[in-house]
């Protein structure tokens, strides 16, 4: 079934998306920019309007979590406070956002709808990221936001847990999302595999100056994505065991499974192993 969604499904959304950039004309690019940037700015825009609103009025105990983990760290000078105890300890989380605003507006509903805010931007933004890692058209990775959002938003408590306040359960999700996002990215595009389309051949770099500034520059890119990667991992690390389970599980055996169901590579294999 998944086969044949990505056979069919998938490329047809990318043919419509992509018919209006086949053509020079200025309404079509128009229309191509504008109609992601209305579903994005839409998706925002009711998630947001949840946030400032309605949300207000399902806000109760179980949602005072990270506005008071943020009051804690700015009271101490520490993000992870003695003076604040919780079920989970996530100093890379939610509390980091609200922080920013807690020496402007305190312990205010202000400070928590406002991190609450940066969190939803965040969290569509990673969607749209993991589309396009996996090649995705920008209207169908606005689509696939859209459809997430919304997704997390069908129940009070799908509601509370995602825009209520930033627990594991949210962070895991965007961790997840921005994570493979860089794994596909790295996995796909390796410095020793990078190509230049020259003269409708396949060029490997190093033939010229030219092609040489351009290994160099990919080269740059792939490991300044691992970088990001390493350092982005290393802090969803100091959530512990919730990170471990929401984040690098799934994402370890997303790429592991693309090994396992790669017919064309061999596990023996030194690309197999080494993507392994």
């Amino acid at each position: 079934m998944e086969n044949r969604i990505s056979k069919f499904v998938l490329p047809l959304f990318n043919k419509v998306a992509d018919f209006f950039r086949r053509y020079k004309n200025p309404i079509c690019t128009c229309v191509a920019i504008a109609v992601p940037a209305a579903v994005i700015l839409t998706t925002l825009g009711i998630v947001l309007y949840y946030i400032f609103g309605p949300g207000e009025g399902y806000f109760h105990s179980d949602c005072t979590d990270t506005l008071y983990w943020a009051q804690a760290s700015f009271d101490s000078g520490m993000i992870v406070s003695d003076n604040y105890n919780y079920a989970a300890l996530l100093p890379f989380g939610g509390n980091l956002l609200m922080l920013i605003f807690m020496p402007i507006f305190g312990v205010t509903m202000t400070t928590h709808e406002l991190g609450m805010a940066l969190f939803a931007v965040l969290f569509v933004l990673s969607v749209i990221y993991l589309s396009r890692s996996l090649g995705y058209s920008w209207t169908l990775s606005s689509i696939m936001a859209f459809t997430v959002s919304f997704i997390m938003s069908s129940s009070d408590k799908l509601c509370e847990i995602m825009w209520g306040h930033v627990i594991y359960y949210s962070l895991g999700v965007l961790f997840f999302c921005f994570g493979l996002g860089m794994a596909v990215r790295l996995l796909r595009d390796p410095p020793e595999k990078a190509k230049i389309e020259s003269d409708g051949e396949a060029v490997s770099l190093g033939a010229s100056a030219k092609i040489k500034r351009l290994l160099c520059s990919h080269t740059f890119k792939y490991w300044a994505l691992f970088a990001v990667f390493f350092l982005f991992t290393m802090c969803t690390a100091t959530n512990g065991l919730q990170s471990v389970v929401l984040y690098v599980f799934p994402v370890g055996a997303a790429i592991f499974l693309v090994r396992i169901t790669d017919t064309e590579t061999k596990l023996a294999s030194r690309r197999g192993i080494r993507y392994s």
